[in-house]
């Protein structure tokens, strides 16, 4: 008999779970401080390693510095509420002084008002003495002629020399 061979079956791999997984987060550049504290105030970073040792400023100091800071931004803070009371107190009488002035301008038109609305008393006429007529002022008598050509004014006497039919200094017409 002829011998079978048998053919061994293919070798099949364990499958493997693969799972996708973020990269590691990127290390931290070097030199920067870390950021403050959940709930601070500050946006200071921390003085940097070595500084407070040479300026010979230690960690009691700070806080001492940072208590007497926070009691003057404290202070700062009442300052300024009081001004804004303040500010407000005067802002509400001067709006009282203001209503109290612009009431009595109001009486007072309305008084004014009414009494240029009153009938008035008749008043009798006023007498008056008739003014005398003026004296007619006399004419001013012409002029004669002169020898020369030269003519004069009829009105205001001044010489009036050229072929103009008015006076050069009164408009006077010439005759």
């Amino acid at each position: 008999m002829a011998e079978q061979q048998s053919i061994p079956p293919p070798i099949r791999e364990p499958e493997v779970e693969t799972t996708v997984s973020a990269p590691p987060p990127p290390p931290p550049p070097q030199n920067i401080p870390p950021p403050p504290p959940v709930g601070s105030q500050s946006t200071i970073p921390p003085p940097k390693q070595g500084v407070l040792e040479r300026l010979d400023i230690d960690q009691d100091d700070i806080e001492e510095v940072t208590e007497k800071a926070k009691k003057g931004l404290g202070m700062l803070g009442r300052l300024a509420r009081k001004g804004l009371e303040r500010g407000a107190e005067l802002a509400g009488q001067g709006l009282e002084k203001g209503a109290e002035l612009a009431s009595q301008g109001i009486e007072v038109a309305k008084d004014t008002i009414e009494e240029r609305r009153a009938p008035s008393e008749p008043q009798p006429a006023p007498v008056y003495a008739p003014a005398p007529a003026p004296a007619p002022a006399p004419a001013p008598a012409p002029a004669p002629a002169p020898a020369g050509g030269n003519k004069f004014c009829p009105n205001c006497g001044q010489s009036a020399s050229g072929p103009g039919k008015f006076c050069n200094h009164c408009g006077q017409k010439l005759e």
